[in-house]
């Protein structure tokens, strides 16, 4: 890593709440979807790596629960982190809202 990427881990850790060695791992889980190391993680790669898992339906439901517009077709590492801060860190009621947004 990077003192930038190091320095920016730090200061997600004081605003999303997750810890040092947290960032950085899901840092390095946001560039492995970010295959093309632009930034965001658009919607064709993100179902392609989770198709295999879950289908296209649902890949493309959960890479929706990382967006707040249906309309958007990517994902930065913020969006990335407050998806995750819910599902790591989240209330029960946050992590229901979160898998209503991938059910609806």
């Amino acid at each position: 890593f990077t003192a930038l990427q190091v320095q920016g881990s730090q200061h997600i850790e004081t605003k999303h709440r997750f810890k040092l060695n947290q960032c950085r791992k899901l840092l390095e889980q946001f560039h492995h979807l970010d295959e093309e190391g632009v930034g965001f993680v658009t919607k064709d790669n993100f179902s392609a790596r989770f198709e295999v898992l879950c289908g296209p339906e649902l890949a493309e439901a959960f890479f929706g629960a990382f967006t707040v517009d249906k309309q958007v077709t990517a994902f930065t590492f913020a969006n990335f982190l407050q998806g995750m801060r819910v599902l790591m860190l989240g209330t029960v009621r946050d992590k229901a809202a979160f898998c209503f947004r991938i059910a609806d």
